[in-house]
């Protein structure tokens, strides 16, 4: 029981995960569309989010607990992650152009169109936090890898409903978002924005699947889109709280243009390629072994800040640290085996091996450049 109780915390974190971003705007948007029906409809609307939710989970957990699959392998499918790509695309465009997409129209015949979206929204959200973990999921994903089917089965339902219940909550009780912008101006304003967050989730999963030349050129127009869109609102605004959505527009559009044409990039660990042989070559020194992928946006987080950290590598040259990355942003057998040896369920994971050929520390989720230094000069008696 309180290992479920941990599982159900660790699904709730996982809203606040960069992975479940894209969707967060649907979420918001089908809840706020249901805030003004009955109660009964809310409840129905609530029971169907989670079912998509737990029918996900369900399923995840039956695959790892009975065919041995790992929490991320969806996104390890091409096919998979250009699905997901267009689909967050073309529900960006809907909500840019304001209009709704139809079902087919078996559902509006039998009545369950908004419980229908409902689910899949819960279906989504719970897909879309698979390919990185949240805050200490990682640590219980590793744990429920070791356990019975039955028990495994029990921890990823625990997890379906934290990730559910922040919007059950919410759509159970609608006072406690009673003053949040529905209608009007400001409420288009939040519209717009939530469809470019869903326009940059695309285009991060489009990754895996189009040339850097063309993601740059996305990259740009997005970032000029929202500055067009920025200052054109904050021009029209004709009191203070209009002109507050599209100045926050503006400055993160500076910021993105800042990073993509900065005056040079920041340091960061000279990674280098991994391979067994290449591995087995530098056996007697200090070690990082950096899983990876391109759709793991926890993972590039990481790269921009705790890797590029000078306090990190600056450890690292004084170690004499050789540091691999393993790409696992598409299936290969020997990397499933590889991060397995090493007991790692989820990305991002990090393990430091000593000179001794020991593991002397392993990080499985995000950490901060502070604790990943202190790892690396604590792992062969090091000191400065």
């Amino acid at each position: 029981m309180m290992n479920a109780f941990f599982f159900f915390f660790a699904g709730i974190f996982l809203n606040l995960t960069p992975c479940v971003l894209p969707v967060i705007p649907l979420k918001v948007r089908a809840v706020l569309k249901e805030l003004d029906q009955h109660i009964m409809t809310r409840i129905l609307v609530a029971i169907f989010l989670l079912m998509g939710c737990l029918v996900f989970f369900v399923s995840l957990g039956g695959l790892i607990a009975y065919l041995g699959w790992k929490w991320n392998a969806f996104f390890q499918s091409k096919v998979f992650i250009i699905f997901l790509t267009f689909f967050l695309a073309l529900s960006a465009i809907s909500m840019l152009a304001n209009w709704s997409i139809r079902l087919p129209q078996v559902f509006y015949r039998i009545h369950i169109h908004r419980y229908t979206g409902a689910f899949f929204i819960g279906l989504l959200a719970a897909v879309l936090s698979t390919p990185c973990s949240g805050p200490f999921l990682g640590g219980v994903l590793a744990y429920a890898l070791m356990q019975s089917p039955l028990v495994i089965m029990t921890l990823f339902i625990a997890i379906g409903f934290g990730l559910s219940l922040p919007y059950i909550i919410i759509l159970i009780f609608p006072q406690l978002v009673r003053y949040m912008p529905r209608n009007g101006k400001i409420g288009r304003q939040m519209e717009i924005v939530m469809a470019f967050v869903l326009i940059t989730g695309a285009i991060f999963f489009a990754k895996t699947f189009l040339p850097d030349f063309i993601l740059f050129i996305l990259w740009i127009s997005v970032a000029v889109g929202i500055l067009i869109w920025g200052l054109i609102g904050f021009k029209r605004a004709h009191i203070l709280t209009e002109s507050f959505v599209p100045g926050i527009c503006i400055l993160v559009t500076i910021c993105i243009v800042f990073l993509v044409f900065g005056p040079s990039k920041r340091a960061s660990l000279e990674w280098q390629p991994y391979s067994a042989e290449s591995f087995n070559l530098v056996q007697s020194q200090s070690i990082l072994l950096d899983f990876t992928a391109d759709w793991c946006i926890n993972c590039k987080i990481l790269e921009k800040t705790t890797y590029a950290s000078p306090e990190v590598i600056k450890a690292a040259k004084h170690v004499g640290l050789i540091a691999f990355q393993i790409d696992m942003t598409e299936y290969n057998e020997e990397e499933k085996k590889l991060i397995e040896e090493y007991g790692g369920a989820v990305l991002p994971f990090a393990v430091l091996i000593n000179r001794d050929g020991k593991v002397a520390n392993v990080f499985s989720g995000m950490m901060s450049a502070e604790t990943l230094k202190r790892a690396i000069m604590q792992m062969d008696g090091n000191s400065f």
